[in-house]
């Protein structure tokens, strides 16, 4: 019999902790054999967000078993509530024998557990790893990075998560854990995604909200709150017209004025370009959405294709997002950069020489849109972009 120990803390994690949950109790493997009669899981909540709608009203609603653990931690600076999260951890890791952890997301209760785990040399497996935001002023980066590196298993929603560990190294480390074994990298899918089409089917069945708030279907939209998500950076005026694209490109109305939405944001402005892949699926956007729609005539007056339709070996224009930079040295010490490139159509890499890097270097920055000119040239059997020119666009 497989132990494990499940850390939660924050309500996203309790949501997520659901789909494995069930999948332990109810699945199987693939000889037909139940997972419940192989793999005993245990809950440790560590209070990070402690009343009862935050979370005791989750385990309810979702099915979830009641945690077996409650460090009830409650808020307080970061050092001080990942501290006590640490030691409750791991005097209860320490009072049984577990063979693994599971690790949700980048809050500081799974920062706690993947230190106290790797400590005391227990297998920690990290659900949505490989996520990034490139903005290390993001508490939330520090603590997926740290995760990232101190676990064994990393399960990555989307293939960008395995490319981002990748290029940090973390899947061609030669490091051993004490069993010996090397870190693994799976692309497992989103748990998130997969909670939406569960729970969405049984709405489906007993929910009456439509009812009593006498709607019909597809005539009516949930605007999201996105004061937690510090990552956006675009205008007020972005967001609506994301919303409108979004509607537009899901059928829910033929056509909206930006009248029919009525918005409250917080102070904060925001980029939803820089929502993860598996976010957006999660939410359920079919990745057709079109958050460039506010540069249509730019495009149009300068003659930009996507990277989808662009041409190899010949001077394209596209307006893209830089993902993320990297940037190394050649042989000769010229500094030069890889760019995660990406538009409505796809992602793909592009690369500034030294030449162009060092003309650029000081105003490109991760997350930024831009026009580029550039060649698509097929490279070592890979398509690149070769980047000849950059234009600001904010």
């Amino acid at each position: 019999m497989i132990k494990l120990l499940t850390i939660i803390g924050a309500r996203p994690q309790i949501i997520k902790a659901a789909a494995i949950s069930r999948a332990v109790k109810m699945g199987r493997d693939t000889q037909g054999n139940l997972l419940c009669e192989q793999i005993e899981e245990k809950i440790l909540h560590t209070g990070q967000h402690y009343d009862e709608n935050m979370s005791g009203g989750f385990f309810k609603e979702l099915g979830i078993p009641e945690p077996d653990y409650n460090l009830q931690v409650g808020s307080g600076k970061h050092g001080e509530q990942t501290a006590k999260m640490i030691d409750g951890i791991e005097k209860v890791l320490v009072s049984e024998n577990f063979d693994g952890m599971i690790l949700y997301g980048d809050t500081n209760s799974t920062l706690a557990g993947a230190v106290a785990a790797s400590k005391l040399h227990i297998p920690v497996f990290h659900i949505e790893a490989g996520l990034r935001s490139y903005n290390m002023s993001m508490p939330e980066e520090v603590n997926r990075i740290v995760c990232d590196q101190l676990s064994s298993i990393l399960f990555s929603p989307t293939q960008t998560g395995i490319d981002n560990v990748t290029t940090e190294g973390l899947v061609a480390s030669p490091a051993k854990f004490k069993n010996g074994k090397n870190r693994k990298v799976v692309l497992s899918g989103d748990v998130m995604f997969d909670n939406s089409m569960y729970f969405a089917n049984i709405a489906e069945q007993k929910s009456t909200i439509l009812q009593d708030l006498q709607l019909n279907k597809k005539q009516f939209i949930n605007l999201v709150h996105a004061g937690a998500l510090d990552c956006f950076n675009h205008s007020r005026k972005a967001m609506v017209n994301m919303y409108e694209t979004v509607l537009q490109k899901m059928n829910y109305i033929k056509t909206l004025g930006s009248s029919i939405i009525n918005t409250e944001f917080d102070d904060e402005e925001y980029n939803f370009d820089e929502i993860s892949l598996c976010e957006k699926e999660s939410l359920g956007f079919n990745l057709k959405y079109s958050s460039f729609s506010r540069f249509v005539s730019l495009k149009e007056k300068y003659n930009c294709v996507d990277l989808s339709n662009c041409e190899l070996n010949k001077e394209n224009r596209t307006i893209v997002t830089f993902r993320s930079i990297r940037v190394i040295k050649t042989k000769k010490n010229d500094e030069m950069a890889f760019v995660s490139l990406f538009d409505d159509s796809m992602e793909i890499e592009g690369v500034l020489f030294p030449l162009t890097y060092n003309k650029f270097k000081n105003f490109i920055k991760t997350g930024q849109t831009y026009l580029i000119t550039y060649k698509l040239e097929n490279r070592n059997e890979k398509c690149q972009a070769i980047i000849e020119s950059i234009y600001n666009l904010t």
